[in-house]
């Protein structure tokens, strides 16, 4: 999702991830959803198949072991969309580590456990461009100077021309959003003004505190390019541990899945998310790659955001892209104008029905309905 799936309440949608995100969104939001350089509006999660994932305080990060090796840090339940989740692969022979998230304590943590069982980190992979999925690599690089960073060949250009511009607008937004907000909140008001109720004055604090918290972390970023660009499928043996890199594009134009068929586990960084942002994606080539990977020996999946699943998700992300596509190839043989097709869409009762499946709560309904025009857009970009 994005894009990094604002703040909170409002899930970071990278401007590169953000589209219009705003339509409906819910009088507890703290930013009106733009841009997403760093993925964080809370999304919902779908029960997870690794119940200690589930186990630990809300407030928390959540680590636990998916397979023998393979160790998976998430946000906290509250944060869950406010960051992405990392995954440290263990081997004989040293350490991959997969995503760095924004949170620096996160990966100062994935530093200290390789410094302790003495496993040198040697490779640093991120799934895709959004900042959340790649942003702390320079720390990993200051402790380990002889790791490589691999990313797909896009993010070698993508840093300079959306990343980094991304994230000092990001910086800069929620400088003038919040101290709105926090005037607002004292009036009982949400930043357009409305009137709070008891349970969405509580959720507006919370989300407050979390994009200063963001902004405290943030500020200041070192981004760094990857040494290793990938344009195709790439098998990494490490020890005794083989991955398999598979290069996509669905959820963005350069999406890598690692699958580890050993262990039966694929990582797919936010293309088979718990709520996924389609916004900067390619449904159609989205819909075939679902497709590829519900063929794969894999029993769980690591999301970019969320706690792990089966392939039950698949099914429910590919049936609400399916929607989307047939909407937009409906409305193009009509020969209807973007505009008006938009307009009219968004109210589209099967979106309520997916709405119901992969949002379960208010805060994944908000960004399920700030970010769907965006989904619709995405959608018509690609036959273009």
């Amino acid at each position: 999702m994005q894009p990094q799936r604002s703040l909170s309440v409002d899930r970071a949608v990278p401007s590169s991830r953000r589209a219009r995100c705003g339509r409906r969104d819910g009088p507890g939001s703290l930013v009106a959803r733009s841009t997403l350089a760093a993925v964080a509006v809370l999304a919902a999660l779908n029960p997870a198949s690794i119940a200690s994932a589930q186990a630990s305080d809300e407030n928390d990060t959540r680590w636990f072991t998916v397979a023998p090796g393979i160790e998976a840090a998430l946000p906290s339940h509250a944060g869950r969309f406010d960051d992405g989740n990392s995954i440290r692969i263990a081997t004989a022979d040293g350490v991959i580590l997969v995503d760095p998230p924004t949170d620096p304590a996160v990966t100062e943590g994935w530093i200290e456990r390789s410094r302790t069982d003495g496993r040198a980190v040697r490779l640093i992979l991120s799934t895709h461009w959004h900042s959340d999925h790649h942003q702390t690599a320079s720390r990993v690089l200051d402790a380990f100077p002889q790791a490589q960073f691999l990313g797909h060949r896009l993010l070698q250009t993508q840093i300079a021309s959306q990343v980094e511009p991304e994230h000092r607008d990001r910086v800069q937004r929620l400088e003038t959003q919040i101290p709105a907000a926090k005037a607002a909140l004292a009036e009982g008001r949400g930043l357009s003004g409305n009137e709070l109720s008891d349970d969405q004055l509580e959720a507006q604090r919370a989300a407050i505190a979390r994009a200063e918290a963001w902004l405290d972390n943030n500020t200041e970023v070192r981004f760094t390019v990857p040494t290793v660009g990938l344009g195709g499928p790439t098998t990494l043996r490490m020890g005794d541990v083989q991955v398999d890199v598979h290069v996509f594009r669905a959820h963005t134009d350069g999406d890598l899945v690692l699958l580890l068929p050993a262990q039966g586990v694929a990582l797919t960084g936010d293309l088979l998310d718990d709520l996924p942002f389609v916004g900067h994606g390619a449904p159609r080539s989205w819909i075939a790659t679902l497709d590829l990977i519900d063929h794969w020996p894999v029993n769980t999946f690591v999301p970019g955001h969320g706690a792990p699943f089966g392939k039950e998700q698949i099914r429910r992300v590919r049936a609400f892209l399916e929607d989307l596509v047939d909407l937009v190839d409906q409305a193009r043989a009509a020969g209807e104008d973007l505009e008006t097709f938009l307009a009219r869409a968004v109210d589209d009762a099967r979106f309520e029905l997916h709405r119901g499946a992969l949002a379960p709560d208010d805060a994944a309904r908000r960004f399920f309905d700030g970010t769907l025009e965006a989904a619709l857009r995405a959608t018509w970009r690609e036959v273009e």
